[in-house]
């Protein structure tokens, strides 16, 4: 991503992108923020108890303004170019730090175990990588399979332990498959439940951080039997 982002001008980075509000210039500073702030936090352990990924992640959409403020903050600083290149550096320094010794749990708030903090990074990732492909109409960057398996199966157990139940099986073949249900729904306890969904990786990603409609994914890389099958209620998850 960085390497890709280190190649345009000045003037691309002035392109929207399809999040409200920002342009490239501010998801590239969003971009750098994300790594300076984890940087900060592998360098730290803790011993207080780890949040669950799904936890951090309902924490994180109290922040939203927030994140906001500090991606407008350092866009303020620099130029696209600038940012780009930092982000690179960061990326560096964070390889560098993980390829150590590193704490079990880390002081992020709230704190998470070093491996979850790793996959929650893998959706950021995954998500504005994707993000970036989409100001260009094509795939600059690639998603890396690694990243997007653990992105995805990340986010369809954070779907699952948030909307407990087994009316409504959620499919992302060949990387996932979970239960889920809403309050209320009969209990299901043999076999396949009667409502499935079934996504494909990039589809179910773009769901579950809110890129796309549950009714535009539809045929689109989705589909849904049942009539209970609509998750729009469940999502999306960030």
């Amino acid at each position: 991503m960085g390497a890709f982002l280190s190649t345009l001008p000045a003037p691309a980075f002035t392109r929207p992108t399809r999040l409200p509000g920002w342009d490239l210039r501010l998801l590239t500073a969003h971009l750098v923020h994300l790594q300076q702030q984890m940087i900060e936090d592998v360098r730290e352990g803790t011993t207080a108890r780890p949040a669950s990924t799904g936890e951090f992640m309902r924490a994180a959409q109290a922040y939203g303004r927030r994140i906001t403020e500090h991606a407008e903050a350092i866009a303020a600083e620099d130029d696209g170019p600038t940012l780009a290149r930092q982000l690179r550096r960061n990326v560096g320094e964070l390889a560098s730090l993980v390829d150590k010794a590193t704490p079990d749990v880390v002081a992020s708030v709230p704190p998470l175990r070093m491996r979850d903090h790793l996959r929650l990074t893998a959706i950021e990732w995954v998500i504005h990588s994707d993000d970036i492909n989409a100001v260009f109409g094509a795939q600059p960057i690639p998603i890396d399979a690694q990243a997007q398996a653990d992105a995805v199966r990340c986010l369809a157990e954070v779907l699952a332990h948030s909307n407990p139940g087994h009316s409504i099986e959620v499919r992302v073949p060949p990387l996932s498959a979970v239960q889920c249900g809403f309050p209320g729904d009969p209990t299901h306890t043999r076999g396949t439940p009667p409502n499935v969904v079934e996504a494909e990786p990039m589809v179910f990603a773009r769901l579950a951080s809110g890129r796309v409609s549950f009714a535009d994914a539809v045929g689109n890389g989705l589909t849904a039997s049942g009539t209970r099958a609509d998750i729009s209620d469940m999502l999306p998850l960030l």
